[in-house]
């Protein structure tokens, strides 16, 4: 049986996603983490994603009017992710391009 995809959700240094890196390295969480989303460019989270080879994604929340706007953008993200089997790929230089890339398939 497949193990769940996990996406996390961060906006800052990375230390509770290092955390569940640490636990899913040593078996200890029972999932996966298949993607990383973060609400800004250049966050020290993302880089820990990427050291792990976790696709990494930038939704900035200042992009959006409200903040129901934004959570609706992180919500059909997360869907779409959950659909793709496969799940991200992304490329590095340019992660806001996966956005938009995902939101185009539906």
């Amino acid at each position: 049986m497949a193990l769940p995809r996990i996406t996390v959700l961060t906006s800052g240094r990375g230390s509770n996603l290092a955390a569940l890196l640490a636990a899913e390295r040593h078996g200890e969480l029972d999932g996966t983490i298949a993607t990383v989303i973060g609400n800004r460019p250049g966050l020290p989270s993302l880089d820990v994603a990427t050291a792990h080879g976790v696709p990494a994604v930038v939704v900035p929340h200042a992009s959006y009017p409200e903040r129901e706007a934004f959570d609706t953008a992180l919500g059909e993200l997360c869907e779409i992710v959950k659909a793709r089997r496969e799940g991200c790929a992304i490329e590095r230089a340019r992660p806001t391009n996966l956005l938009r890339e995902l939101l185009e398939q539906r």
